[in-house]
């Protein structure tokens, strides 16, 4: 209760920060171009549309402490109230959608802790999603970076390309036969980054080509469940392992896993970087594949992914027939760890000796509001010692594309992530989405640290198997 009257005591000043960071005015700026005026009237318009879910917002504080950027700058304007009282600025024509408003909505990680602290359920996620959608439609940057982020969306979301740009990516290292890695920094000159991630270093060199599953695996032995599985868009090129012991896992509990022809990119990364139009496109195909498989769940094994496909009805109009089909397809949407935890109960385990630690990917546990069921999974497993890691839900600082156009933020919450990996002394960091593997993965590389970055369901994929100890690798099959 202090901690809010707090909040509310302090606004005054919070909003003082936020206009200032704006470039708040009433007055308007002699001079000024008739597109800019025209321009500004069209971000007023657009942002105007948000105003009943931005008036929602009551000032209260309690989402300072849980978002990672105001933990790290102390900035009201990097904070969810902040940024919020941005758009609203914006709406009200209070002020201009200009590069200092677009700076400090760019610094957001869109991980969403603010949701989960946040006592009026105000939907920041929707908030900066559509404010960024109209950000990218009205070309508010530069063509360079606009042309950057959009081939950087086209590598990420298709695995062939993406598999092709990291065995280029990857050449240097190979040819020197140096640790794999690929040059973050590069790629964020490109989106234009503030300041330089670096290397991204790998646990080993991709392959050419995407690593693809069977179309259909049946169930080992009586069959409980028909399973369609998203085979995504990053796993199959840098972790394939992931995928293969997923399908292994959900064979051996009884599934019967289908892995339908046409699928795509589930949209999350264009809908979190302004591309909203296009991720509709994406949800389109997704359901028209998953609904032909005619399958009991929809099972992925990423949390972004799954996210974003659990919100595909609210891509389309109220009323409209796709949302209804949209709605219908998210309601069969399981993370894996939602389907694993439960078929766990009667599944013949074999010791695993090792001790984890389990970082919360902030779409699953902030987005999918999924926090009991990975460490249920992990605790069923004999001989595992599951330790708390402190801070576990506080973004790693991936969050999408977010380590390449905000290196400089991304880096520093990488550190304070690694560093609290350590402390926990456990030989395995489990999570369960491919941004945070490959990140945390990186991260824990450049501090020589011998602790490993793994997807749960690999663990579990090694109780089955009969693994005994911690030095066994998921990834020997």
């Amino acid at each position: 209760m202090d901690h809010v009257c707090a909040g509310r005591g302090s606004h005054a000043a919070h909003q003082r920060s936020a206009r200032s960071a704006a470039g708040v005015s009433r007055r308007t700026v002699p001079g000024r171009h008739m597109t800019e005026s025209r321009k500004g009237r069209d971000d007023q318009t657009a942002l105007a549309r948000l105003t009943d879910e931005l008036v929602e917002c009551i000032h209260c504080g309690l989402c300072l402490e849980a978002c990672p950027t105001y933990v790290e700058l102390n900035r009201e304007e990097d904070s969810p109230r902040g940024r919020i009282y941005l758009m609203r600025s914006v709406a009200e024509g209070r002020a201009a959608l200009d590069g200092s408003v677009l700076h400090h909505l760019d610094v957001c990680l869109g991980c969403r802790a603010c949701e989960t602290a946040c006592p009026s359920d105000v939907k920041y996620g929707f908030l900066l999603e559509h404010t960024r959608t109209h950000i990218e439609e009205a070309s508010h940057r530069p063509m360079w970076q606009r042309l950057g982020r959009r081939l950087l969306m086209e590598v990420f979301t298709h695995s062939a390309t993406m598999a092709l740009a990291m065995f280029f990516a990857t050449l240097p290292s190979r040819l020197l036969r140096r640790p794999p890695s690929a040059p973050g920094g590069i790629v964020s000159r490109i989106m234009g980054g503030h300041g330089d991630g670096g290397d991204l270093r790998l646990e080993r060199f991709p392959p050419l080509r995407p690593s693809r599953l069977p179309r259909l695996t049946p169930a080992a032995g009586e069959k409980k469940l028909r399973v369609g599985l998203l085979e995504g868009c990053v796993m199959p090129v840098l972790f394939p392992e992931v995928n293969l012991a997923t399908v292994r896992v959900l064979s051996k509990l009884g599934c019967e896993v289908v892995v339908p022809p046409g699928q795509g990119c589930c949209g999350a990364l264009h809908v979190h970087n302004g591309y909203g139009r296009q991720a509709a496109r994406m949800a389109l195909r997704n359901m028209a594949v998953f609904e032909a498989a005619q399958c009991d769940v929809i099972v992925v094994n990423s949390a972004g992914c799954g996210s974003t496909m659990k919100e595909y009805a609210g891509f389309f109009p109220e009323g409209s027939p796709e949302r209804e089909r949209a709605a219908a397809l998210s309601a069969k949407v399981r993370d894996i760890s939602e389907v694993i935890a439960g078929l766990l109960e009667q599944a013949d385990l074999k010791p695993v000796e090792m001790t984890v630690t389990y970082h919360d990917a902030c779409h699953l546990a902030h987005g999918q509001k999924i926090r009991l069921e990975p460490r249920r999974m992990l605790s069923a497993i004999p001989g595992l010692k599951l330790v708390d890691l402190p801070e576990s839900d506080h973004c790693c600082g991936s969050a999408g594309v977010y380590s390449f156009t905000q290196p400089d933020m991304a880096v520093r919450l990488l550190k304070r992530k690694v560093a609290n990996i350590e402390s926990t002394g456990a030989d395995v960091v489990a999570t369960g989405n491919p941004g945070c593997q490959m990140w945390i993965r990186s991260g824990l590389k450049l501090e020589g640290s011998s602790v490993r970055a793994l997807h749960p369901i690999e663990i579990v994929d090694l109780a089955l198997d009969g693994a005994t100890t911690s030095g066994d690798s998921p990834s020997r099959h």
